[in-house]
């Protein structure tokens, strides 16, 4: 009787180990799947940052790997002669009409990570400004991102000035 009780508690003692590792498993592979999870959105960001403002992305290869350990993710991003012209035609827009949304700070501080949550704020979907008409009007943001001309009074102004400036 006392061996059949020493085998049973050797059993359960071993049941609850057996348990309590794949508990402790499972708690890591989750945590490694948030981390996981967490370093792609990041990714993300960082690609349509590059995107948007033409930057050059320097990784050591093509990976989101190892982003959480970055203290600050504008330091992988380099603006090119092609951002410098975006950001140009941003302020000269914002010079035109001032009401169009700006990220003054973002940019002084070359946050590009700042600026392009700037830019797909919800208030500042300036892609989603409607016309007169009832239409989405992307004639100033199209001009300010990829230098698209338009016949928008912004635009227009825009451009002329950008002419007279160099």
């Amino acid at each position: 009787m006392i061996i059949i009780k020493s085998k049973q508690r050797t059993i359960i003692i071993l049941l609850i180990l057996i348990l309590l590792t794949i508990i402790v498993a499972l708690v890591l592979i989750n945590q490694k799947i948030r981390i996981d999870n967490k370093e792609k959105i990041m990714y993300l960001s960082l690609s349509q940052a590059e995107n948007a403002f033409n930057l050059d992305l320097h990784l050591e290869e093509d990976t989101h790997k190892g982003l959480s350990k970055v203290d600050d993710l504008n330091t992988l991003l380099e603006p090119t002669n092609v951002t410098s012209d975006i950001l140009a035609r941003w302020k000269i827009v914002h010079k035109v009409d001032p009401e169009y949304p700006y990220p003054k700070d973002e940019i002084e501080a070359e946050d590009w990570m700042g600026m392009n949550d700037f830019l797909h704020e919800e208030e500042n979907k300036t892609e989603m400004t409607y016309d007169e008409n009832n239409h989405i009007d992307t004639d100033v943001l199209d001009y300010i991102m990829s230098r698209t001309p338009s016949d928008h009074p912004v635009v227009e102004e825009a451009m002329e000035r950008m002419e007279n400036e160099e």
